[in-house]
């Protein structure tokens, strides 16, 4: 009797190891994406790569081809817009900095026109390898990351570089006449538009750090009064001296890091939520 009741006993133990772990695995492959294909060796996954490389710069060089070639009259006045009225010749120096100075903006240009294609070819690649949860986020994210490098970008262009471009030219100390030269002046439009382009991406940068876990929102709460010196130094040495020109720079940017607080604080409701929910 008392063996029947332990082979009774293992057999029950046995199927309820067998139910258990086949609920887990019928609930590992819900969670797999529908679309994941079959593992591929290593070579074909850098053979798919390599492809995607040469897809990437065949776009570019097609699309800096055609600025160049069709757009460069155009591309270089709006680049040289800012100085409109500062009454600042533009020369150059070297026989070849005309020429390449031309087809560096080409190249920015060419970047710029084809970057959906560029996402599009990075997008086939290692969308397979997210989970449907990953593609809506990215998908989400791309576009709101390209507004707001395209809004920094068109604020600095707009507002803060004609403030920095006349601030630097008024700074000699004697009588000197300014004449800039096309590679130095491209150079530092670019070096300029570019931060600025980066500062706009905060919000998203908040949202990944909190959303993550990897920062804390109160530490990032505490750091506001740090921030909003940082900003008003910055806005400080940009501009020209000058209160309105300063709050110009330094409004946006600490405007920028409280919509990141806004939105660490939706990221964390989200892990919240999504923890709850694994929990159940």
């Amino acid at each position: 009797m008392k063996r029947f009741v332990s082979d009774l006993r293992n057999t029950i133990m046995a199927k309820y190891i067998k139910a258990v772990r086949n609920y887990m695995i019928k609930k590992l492959n819900r969670n797999e994406p529908k679309n994941r294909e079959k593992e591929i060796s290593v070579g074909a996954h850098l053979k798919e790569l390599r492809y995607t490389i040469i897809g990437c710069l065949t776009v570019v060089v097609s699309g800096s081809a055609v600025c160049y070639g069709f757009f460069r009259a155009q591309l270089m006045e709006l680049f040289t817009n800012p100085l409109d009225g500062l009454n600042v010749p533009i020369i150059y120096t070297s026989v070849t900095e005309s020429f390449t100075t031309e087809m560096k903006v080409g190249i920015i240009a060419g970047i710029i026109a084809t970057s959906p294609i560029i996402v599009f070819l990075i997008w086939r690649f290692v969308g397979p390898a997210l989970f449907p949860k990953e593609k809506r986020q990215l998908m989400l994210c791309i576009p709101i990351a390209v507004l707001l490098f395209g809004g920094g970008v068109c604020f600095c262009y707009f507002i803060i570089f004609p403030f920095a471009l006349r601030f630097f030219l008024s700074t000699a100390s004697v009588d000197l006449e300014a004449m800039l030269t096309i590679g130095d002046y491209v150079n530092f439009l670019c070096k300029i538009l570019v931060p600025f382009g980066l500062i706009f991406e905060t919000p998203l940068i908040v949202y990944f750090l909190v959303g993550f876990r990897i920062i804390p929102l109160e530490r990032l709460k505490k750091a506001r009064k740090y921030i909003l010196l940082v900003c008003f130094i910055i806005g400080a040495i940009i501009t020209p001296p000058d209160v309105v020109s300063q709050l110009s720079v330094a409004g946006p940017m600490y405007l920028m890091y409280e919509i990141g607080m806004l939105v660490g604080v939706i990221a964390e409701k989200y892990k919240a939520r999504d923890s709850a929910k694994a929990i159940v």
